[in-house]
């Protein structure tokens, strides 16, 4: 299980996101609308399975990580967790999510 991603890969996939110039702010809000704002922010970002495979294996639980609420990604993490393999975790979400 790989757990943490190194600071050049993390780099190379950040220099491409959508919110690389944002006020970060913005993918911490308070539950409801913020969520559904950042969330459509991520929708068409470039490198959002990246995003999320960074959030599921670093153990993300604050803020707005790929258009997941922290609620979403905790699930995704414990099913990270007990061994489906993280492709697959995000391949489902992506799917649900109409990605």
């Amino acid at each position: 299980m790989k757990t943490l991603i190194e600071e050049s890969e993390i780099s190379t996939w950040r220099k491409r996101a959508t919110c690389r110039d944002m006020d970060l702010s913005i993918f911490f809000p308070e539950e409801g609308e913020g969520v559904k704002f950042a969330a459509k922010i991520c929708k068409e970002c470039p490198v959002r399975r990246d995003c999320l495979s960074f959030a599921i294996t670093n153990n993300e639980e604050y803020g707005v990580w790929a258009g997941t609420s922290e609620r979403g990604r905790k699930q995704m993490i414990r099913q990270y967790k007990k061994g489906t393999p993280l492709e697959e975790v995000i391949r489902v979400h992506l799917r649900f999510d109409g990605a």
